[in-house]
């Protein structure tokens, strides 16, 4: 499985959440490496772990700067994180259990969760983040 890229099309235009983001799709590469190079499962479940641990933590940070910024799409975002994080825990849960392995399915699912989120649900949130954050007078 390839790795995931970053570049300018995964970009949100907020430093503060691109850094975020960066993490989080080197931790998704990290699960692709340790994948493809035939680590043992209690590696994978790390690292599985501790993607869904930053996963978890990058969405409480974006929904502290929405709320501070009052981010009128707040609700429906928190919603899709909930939605989002659900469906990781699950699978997460049947990783451990025995019932689900790490395919290429599993990785495509993984790495179509991050950049759709980032792609089409973070955007709008991080110009309207980047413009609320930006000192005043400065353009």
């Amino acid at each position: 499985m390839d790795m995931v890229q970053w570049d300018d099309v995964l970009s949100v235009e907020c430093e503060e959440i691109d850094k975020d983001h960066k993490n989080l799709v080197g931790l998704l590469n990290k699960l692709i490496l340790t994948i493809n190079e035939g680590k043992s499962r209690d590696m994978v479940g790390s690292v599985l772990d501790e993607l869904i641990n930053y996963t978890s933590w990058h969405f409480r940070h974006e929904e502290r700067l929405m709320q501070t910024y009052r981010f009128p799409g707040l609700m429906t975002h928190r919603n899709e994180h909930m939605q989002l994080i659900s469906q990781v825990v699950v699978l997460q849960k049947q990783f451990y259990e025995g019932t689900v392995d790490l395919t290429q399915d599993v990785l495509n699912f993984l790495i179509n969760w991050v950049t759709h989120h980032i792609q089409e649900t973070d955007k709008g949130m991080g110009q309207f983040l980047k413009n609320k954050m930006a000192p005043q007078g400065i353009a």
